[in-house]
């Protein structure tokens, strides 16, 4: 039996039981537009800067991407971080993310809304070009963390028009909204976590990454640990 629930954590819990982390300083978010937003369906509204994160890592534990400088997106719209300043995030699963969740409730956003975002990822991301392209793409992002419809006029995440048309970059990211279909292309993308730092979305790998090494260990783990399951039934 010991062995049993061993091995089922093990495979359940994957080859590391402890958090990874990474420490990196935001260096700007040079493509961006200035954003006014509601999140609770029109009746206070706020503005920030909508755009592609550029990072510089620092440090932390975490084995492979984000490696160097490297770019993300704001998952977390209640929380800030400053620039040229060193920051741990723990390396989450990106349905773990954002540390408070949505709307500052429980943590995470759920399956659903992660494979959204990497959908969104897959199918756009390489349309990021300019201001306007890399504010979209962050704005999209943000309605399916906080909403459930993925329309940006109505719902709890709202944007605001301005002289009652919405600008060129939202009715942009509304379109590639409209897109996901759960069909498009999900390449892997990882959380960067803290309770009390605004979270990040970032590119891992094309593919879910679970390394050589890793697998044979896993492999050689479930192995032994089903051999001594085994013997114990004989025994007994």
């Amino acid at each position: 039996m010991r062995w049993c629930i061993a091995l089922a954590i093990v495979l359940a819990g994957g080859v590391s039981a402890h958090a990874d982390t990474v420490v990196a300083q935001l260096t700007g978010v040079p493509l961006s537009r200035s954003f006014s937003y509601s999140l609770d369906g029109g009746s206070t509204w706020r503005s920030d800067l909508a755009g592609r994160m550029v990072w510089n890592r620092t440090g932390g534990t975490h084995v492979g991407n984000p490696m160097g400088s490297f770019f993300s997106f704001c998952v977390e719209l209640t929380q800030h971080v400053n620039y040229n300043t060193n920051y741990t995030f723990n390396v989450v699963p990106l349905s773990q993310a954002p540390d408070p969740g949505g709307m500052g409730v429980g943590s995470g956003m759920g399956l659903t809304k992660a494979e959204q975002i990497r959908e969104l990822w897959g199918r756009h991301y390489n349309s990021i070009v300019d201001a306007d392209t890399s504010a979209a793409f962050q704005i999209a992002v943000w309605e399916i963390v906080y909403d459930s419809g993925n329309d940006l006029l109505n719902g709890s995440f709202r944007a605001r028009k301005i002289n009652n048309a919405l600008p060129a970059w939202v009715t942009l990211a509304q379109t590639w909204l409209n897109t996901l279909d759960g069909n498009g292309p999900k390449p892997f993308l990882g959380g960067l976590t803290s309770t009390g730092l605004q979270d990040q979305v970032y590119f891992e790998s094309p593919a879910v990454p679970l390394p050589a090494a890793g697998l044979g260990g896993l492999a050689l783990i479930a192995t032994l640990g089903i051999r001594r399951i085994r013997r114990a039934l004989r025994i007994a």
